[in-house]
């Protein structure tokens, strides 16, 4: 890429992200990753991801904040609907006529433990409980 068409795409995505990105610093960072890039991480393309981690990896991150800000955006906004849709489905199962009159808090609790429960299940019950109970114990616990 070009630094004029650099200039233009960094120029396009800070207007977008405003807030979180600074527009001169993300230009002259892009710049630098670009010489950096192309000298200590060769010439394989690399997806975002990779990137991100070859950056991290190298202790280089700091060096590109905005960069870094700009690749974590990137690979959180999620490419189809599809992860949505799928919220909104469990959170029908989720709330059923008996749980009609529970506290959002609660609800958003039980959806993300109904779209996450691959990864609940793998949970130990019992060191979860045995943490609970040690920090919401009025007395000292002895062992």
């Amino acid at each position: 890429m070009s630094d004029g068409d650099i200039e233009k795409k960094a120029s396009d995505l800070a207007t977008i992200y405003d807030v979180d990105l600074d527009h001169p610093e993300l230009i002259k960072e892009l710049k630098d990753l670009k010489t950096i890039y192309d000298t200590n991480l060769g010439k394989n393309t690399l997806i975002p991801w990779q990137l991100l981690n070859s950056l991290k990896s190298n202790n280089i991150d700091e060096l590109y904040p905005n960069v870094v800000t700009a690749l974590r955006i990137f690979l959180t906004i999620p490419s189809t609907v599809a992860s949505a849709e799928r919220s909104f489905s469990h959170l029908k199962r989720v709330k059923s006529v008996l749980r009609s009159t529970m506290c959002q808090d609660r609800l958003s609790s039980l959806g993300v433990l109904s779209v996450e429960a691959g990864l609940a299940r793998t949970i130990n019950l019992e060191t979860v409980i045995g943490d609970f109970a040690r920090k919401k114990a009025r007395k000292i616990m002895i062992e």
